[in-house]
């Protein structure tokens, strides 16, 4: 109105904007990769070929982030080939004398920053799962929404009903935790825990 001063610009409040807000889909699947040994080599390749094509097929629409475990088979490879998803890693990847490696990947729509991986060793173990090169993955992922990178840790942990082993392994994770982390970063902790 006529008469009434105006702030200057400088003073004027700033114009409320709405929160910062993202979804980032993640989705975590132990895909059951046994080696062909355990599991009839027909009932794997035709498993396999299914997932990577629902992975694909469901593109932009479908899960940002995929965590997998038990992805034991050489088989692995061509469901990751066939999703579509751009940015890949691999878990662990040394297999123990007569066993299998980690079987866990991060697939991601968007750019990995950085990555790290640790095992937990054969003295961290209990029975079959000594079979497998048990551990945990870490990637740092550029989300475009995002202020900070997104950090994603998969794992896949003892089995059984509450085996020793299982709690050294969660110890292990968590200074494997400390190690990458860094302070006010979103974090995603997933995979196949075996806890009930």
């Amino acid at each position: 109105t006529a008469g009434v001063p105006r702030d200057p610009p400088s003073r004027r409040a700033a114009p409320v904007r709405e929160p910062l807000s993202s979804r980032v889909h993640v989705m975590s699947y132990n895909i059951k990769g046994l080696p062909g040994v355990l599991v009839g080599s027909e009932y794997k390749s035709r498993r396999y070929s299914i997932i990577g094509k629902h992975l694909a097929e469901r593109g932009a629409a479908g899960p940002d982030v995929v965590l997998l475990q038990e992805g034991f088979s050489s088989d692995t490879r061509k469901l990751v080939a066939a999703s579509g998803f751009p940015h890949v890693s691999r878990g662990p990847y040394e297999s123990p004398f007569f066993g299998v490696d980690s079987g866990l990947y991060i697939l991601s729509r968007h750019p990995i920053l950085a990555q790290d991986q640790m095992t937990f060793g054969s003295s961290n173990c209990n029975r079959w799962d000594c079979l497998a090169n048990k551990g945990a993955q870490f990637v740092r992922i550029s989300i475009p929404e995002l202020p900070l990178p997104l950090e994603v840790f998969n794992t896949h942990l003892q089995a059984g009903r509450n085996p020793p082993a299982r709690g050294h392994q969660v110890r292990l994770l968590v200074e494997f935790f400390q190690k990458n982390h860094v302070a006010g970063s979103p974090v995603i902790f997933g995979g196949d825990f075996n806890i009930r």
